[in-house]
């Protein structure tokens, strides 16, 4: 199985986003993201498209998902999740902040006709040191006693590069790293700050995505203890942002863009 299979596997398992970001909070540049394009075997399986109000990007249409998104001031305090096309909503995202504006927390509530009210499903909880992430704690509710312990993600960093995740996941004691290497560019994330919160591949707060996002530069390859290694490759518009983005040379995702 290629390695790059493995990240995929952590990203789809939750949901959502982590540093000091949603200060990096869903607005426009002087290109704003229209549409992000995925796909699977070089085909497209989903897209992401984005609805402004002023700068702010407030409603992320996909195939079968309608997100809104709420400020308060400066922050991201809330994202709820619609079946597309109905006013059925299925989930809803919290934002807590330290005083710094770092990310405390996030909790993901299950929403079902069938209870009085939203359940807390999912929890993240967020380290710091020194201004920079180091753990998110992820918990899962699987007793319908609150969310539990599951799995720490730890990140050791190179300068301004996050250079080693190690996941240690509670219930059966295991571990997993993966090692990351950069090119010198500035991060393609960090340059269109509304990409990384609405994109598939950091939703699920996975510790082995994050470096993609959160790093000063760009992520090229990625490798695993036992000596195997997937490589990310970047194609980039004329205004420099992210165009696309290969793993393995198969094509993950594509970023549209309509500019001012």
């Amino acid at each position: 199985m290629r390695l790059y299979l493995l990240l995929a596997a952590g990203m789809v398992c939750c949901f959502l986003s982590c540093q000091k970001e949603p200060e990096d909070i869903l607005t426009s540049t002087a290109c704003k993201i229209e549409r992000i394009v995925y796909y699977d075997d070089n085909d497209p399986i989903d897209t992401v498209g984005f609805e402004y109000t002023g700068d702010r990007a407030t409603k992320l249409h996909l195939f079968s998902t309608r997100k809104e998104v709420e400020y308060a001031g400066n922050h991201i305090v809330k994202r709820t999740y619609y079946d597309r096309g109905t006013t059925n909503v299925w989930g809803i995202d919290e934002f807590s902040y330290n005083p710094d504006s770092t990310i405390s927390r996030v909790n993901f509530y299950v929403v079902d006709p069938a209870l009085a009210q939203p359940f807390l499903f999912l929890q993240w909880d967020f380290t710091y040191n020194a201004g920079k992430l180091s753990m998110i704690q992820a918990k899962q509710d699987t007793s319908g006693n609150g969310p539990e312990p599951a799995v720490n993600s730890y990140f050791i960093y190179t300068g301004n590069n996050i250079t080693q995740v190690i996941q240690n996941f509670l219930g059966s004691q295991e571990a997993d790293t993966l090692n990351y290497t950069y090119d010198a560019k500035q991060n393609y994330f960090s340059k269109q700050p509304n990409l990384w919160l609405a994109d598939y591949v950091f939703e699920s707060f996975d510790g082995f995505a994050l470096p993609i996002a959160l790093s000063a530069n760009n992520v090229i390859s990625f490798g695993d203890m036992q000596g195997n290694s997937s490589t990310i490759a970047y194609e980039e518009t004329d205004k420099q942002d992210i165009e696309s983005m290969t793993i393995d040379g198969d094509l993950w995702s594509r970023y549209q863009y309509k500019c001012q």
